[in-house]
């Protein structure tokens, strides 16, 4: 996709502090339906003085956990459910809830043969697949941002600084996509879709074009919108060209040394 195709530019999230987000989401699950006052809030939760404040709360805004008229705050149904949630829970309800942007760039990550990815390499796949940013600076922060949120529910560990800054996928990131749904109303894992014969399609596969890749490892599903979910199938199959190519490799070479 060229910035000429995506004349209106996505912008996620940046300079937030995934601290200051769980404050916020605990401090509001004891509120009502109404919200609190925003002063009120950063007052409740010390963070008056924080320059990030707006920030992080923007990015509780893309995450669709609460929702704000900038005088006052409220949870969503999805904010308001995870308080009621085990950590685990709530983990798998955040990774099955998230945004588009973020559940494309989680999935570079899921799919890549290595299990990890420098965080220049998401930089790099960000420009092509979304387009630029105004700064480097800000897609420097936006994806720092996106990796940080995402260590802080248990995909992906972030480790390293500078050119070095990677992200490691964790065995819960590799699993999660695989859950059950959560049900967004109690937390609840919805009932376990049954068994459909290879004419019917599933649920899964309903949308304006879908896709359904099986092979020994894994089941993926997706539905083809924009030119960035091309990019990502292309991702998963060149994660299975890696691995067939892996296995082969390791199959030639025992053969080698009998």
């Amino acid at each position: 996709m060229t910035k000429e195709e995506n004349p209106k530019k996505i912008v996620p999230p940046y300079n937030t502090d995934t601290t200051v987000l769980r404050k916020i989401i605990d401090d509001l699950k004891n509120s009502g339906s109404d919200g609190v006052n925003l002063k009120t809030l950063w007052a409740n939760i010390d963070e008056t003085k924080n320059l990030n404040k707006s920030y992080t709360l923007n990015m509780a805004k893309f995450l669709n956990l609460v929702d704000t008229d900038n005088v006052k705050v409220w949870l969503t149904p999805l904010g308001r459910s995870i308080g009621y949630l085990s950590e685990e829970k709530r983990n798998t309800l955040l990774a099955q809830n998230l945004p588009e942007i973020y559940m494309t760039m989680f999935k570079w990550l899921k799919y890549s043969p290595t299990e990890d990815m420098l965080a220049n390499d998401f930089k790099v796949r960000f420009i092509n697949t979304f387009g630029d940013l105004s700064s480097p600076v800000l897609l420097d922060r936006a994806i720092a941002s996106f990796l940080h949120y995402c260590e802080s529910i248990g995909l992906l560990k972030y480790v390293g600084r500078g050119r070095g800054a990677k992200a490691i996928l964790t065995e819960f990131g590799k699993k999660v996509l695989d859950l059950p749904q959560e049900d967004v109303k109690n937390g609840t894992p919805k009932q376990p879709k049954q068994e459909l014969s290879k004419s019917e399609p599933s649920e899964s596969l309903q949308g304006e074009y879908p896709i359904r890749i099986t092979t020994k490892d894994r089941v993926f599903d997706w539905d083809i919108k924009t030119d960035a979910d091309l990019q990502v199938i292309d991702s998963v199959v060149n994660s299975i060209k890696e691995i067939w190519k892996s296995k082969k490799d390791k199959k030639a070479e025992g053969k080698r040394q009998t």
